[in-house]
């Protein structure tokens, strides 16, 4: 596809857009709001804890984002079990966030930061929960003459002290950003599945227009594409979402354009319904999403708004429960939602692991205890650090 854009001096110059851009779903502004402040509610009325009399001076440090209620509702829960939590949205790095990392001749590292108003020891941080953090996000507001340069160069000091940040926590995380890092590797997620003994869809990750051809031809024409990182991309603001779809004879005729982004081709399986299995530490919660009774069924989820799709909550087959739990402890994971299709003959295929997967809107129709499980998880390793100390 070539698409016009205008250059400096005011000319039109076509330029060719990676083969999925072309297929941009649905744009939508990105939720910037807090919604009530639910940590300063309840430390102003201490009479909405339970019965704790005062709250431990070990605190959870949540990286994440403005709008994440999963880290709102999981905030509420340890106040309730008397634990504080500090939270850290990366909207807000820029300017609420200063960080003071000191050493001195005979002294250990000394590291300290404030968020706000409030103070922290990183010696009082036992627990780092990594929910939704991307520090290529954070916002760096200059002049636009200065604009590429400065921004280049805040990003690059910001990352440096995050990296001297989690090296100096001695914290447990859910999840270290090594794992997450390791995990996020979609050909090795398909691998590791395979090698535990889940099935797997026949797949292809390329850039390269024959191999996709060929890959569509040998699957007879039943194969989607997919992106290869996340299927929403943030621009100034807005979230263009291109979601998993089938791929078509018409769209083979812009195959070429494949070449400027690699993406996943994978064979189209034909389901009755789909598994989303939230894993917290050991707990292991399923849901069935019943895609299939919905009229116009796409070949992803994400075209539905959440409240259409039917679920459940079901009992995982044992042997797949094992698989993965085996997988969570290849990668050293602490957290993760795992997605299956349900075949025809009820056969379950693994596509992918979400690092930082919503669940709340499995939990609200559910009733499935994911937030339980995070809370208990972050208490027990709270406490456990109590009992080292």
């Amino acid at each position: 596809m070539t698409v016009l854009i205008q250059n400096k001096m005011g000319e039109k110059q076509p330029i060719r857009l990676p083969l999925l851009c072309q297929y941009v779903d649905e744009i939508k502004p990105i939720p910037n709001h807090y919604g009530l402040d639910v940590r300063s509610l309840i430390m102003n009325d201490f009479t909405n804890l339970s019965s704790k009399d005062s709250i431990s001076d070990k605190q959870v440090l949540i990286l994440t984002r403005k709008f994440d209620p999963e880290a709102s509702r999981v905030s509420i829960k340890l106040l309730a079990k008397g634990i504080d939590s500090i939270r850290v949205n990366v909207e807000d790095i820029a300017k609420d966030m200063k960080v003071r990392y000191q050493i001195k001749d005979i002294s250990a590292p000394h590291l300290k930061f404030a968020i706000g108003e409030r103070n922290i020891e990183s010696s009082s941080i036992p627990v780092v929960w990594l929910r939704d953090f991307d520090s290529t996000l954070i916002n760096f507001d200059f002049s636009e003459n200065y604009d590429k340069f400065a921004q280049r160069f805040c990003y690059e000091q910001w990352s440096d002290s995050f990296q001297i940040l989690k090296d100096g926590l001695e914290s447990e995380w859910i999840n270290r950003p090594e794992s997450n890092l390791y995990a996020s590797n979609r050909l090795k997620q398909l691998s590791i599945a395979r090698d535990v003994g889940l099935g797997i869809p026949s797949t292809i990750i390329t850039n390269d227009p024959k191999a996709a051809g060929d890959f569509y031809q040998d699957h007879g024409g039943q194969v989607v594409l997919k992106a290869v990182h996340h299927h929403g991309v943030e621009i100034e603001g807005k979230v263009y979402s291109m979601y998993t779809r089938s791929l078509t004879e018409e769209s083979l005729s812009k195959l070429d354009d494949l070449i400027y982004a690699p993406c996943i081709l994978q064979e189209r399986l034909e389901k009755k319904s789909e598994l989303r299995v939230t894993i917290v530490g050991d707990i292991v919660l399923a849901a069935e999403l019943d895609t299939e009774t919905l009229p116009n069924c796409y070949d992803d989820l994400h075209r539905f708004s959440i409240s259409e799709i039917p679920k459940k909550a079901v009992k995982l087959d044992k042997t797949i429960e094992e698989c993965c739990l085996k997988m969570m402890k290849s990668f050293g994971l602490r957290y993760g939602a795992f997605d299956f299709i349900l075949d025809k003959k009820n056969q379950a295929h693994f596509l992918e692991i979400n690092l930082t997967g919503d669940w709340y809107w499995i939990e609200h129709d559910t009733k499935l205890p994911i937030t339980d499980a995070m809370v208990n998880l972050m208490d027990t390793l709270v406490h456990d650090s109590n009992s080292a100390d």
